[in-house]
């Protein structure tokens, strides 16, 4: 190994070639004590459960190509994990987040709670707290983490219409 990377990769950067199941059978020859170690170390994943579509919405940001004006706003369903918008627009305001976040409400109603992380979705908060004062049971969670729901939590899991649509 050179620098910590394997073989195979350093051989493919001067234009060597070798296929995938030859070099793990290289390796398993050579090092099968630590094959067997590596195999043996299992990361635990958490369960997650949410209720029902249109229950939380995990939304974020991504500015890495700030430099070239593309910020794009992403939301996720955490039901299906379907991206429900995609947004890309030229600056990383509030604004800009809250307006991609309203394009989202029209087109799949009001999601019941949304998780951020703290930045530029300060007006998605205040968007989310206005229409939790006007009754329809919605909040806004803000932090670095994922908060998993349980299904028997008792929420009402229906779908809340956009202001000004005919849907009943």
């Amino acid at each position: 190994m050179v620098s910590g990377q394997p073989k195979a990769l350093c051989m493919r950067a001067i234009g060597i070639q070798i296929q995938r199941e030859r070099e793990r059978a290289s390796i398993r020859r050579v090092d099968p004590v630590g094959v067997e170690l590596r195999l043996r170390i299992h990361l635990h994943q958490r369960t997650y459960r949410v209720p029902c579509p249109n229950y939380l919405w995990h939304i974020d940001g991504y500015d890495k190509l700030f430099l070239w004006r593309f910020v794009i706003h992403g939301y996720v369903d955490g039901y299906s994990r379907i991206p429900v918008f995609l947004n890309v627009s030229s600056n990383n305001k509030s604004t800009s987040a809250l307006n991609a976040f309203i394009g989202a409400v029209f087109r799949y109603g009001v999601p019941m709670r949304v998780r951020a992380d703290h930045g530029e979705n300060v007006r998605v908060e205040r968007f989310m707290s206005s229409t939790h004062a006007e009754g329809l049971n919605a909040s806004y969670m803000g932090g670095v983490f994922t908060i998993s729901v349980s299904s028997a939590c008792g929420a009402t899991c229906s779908r809340v219409a956009p202001p000004g649509s005919t849907e009943s």
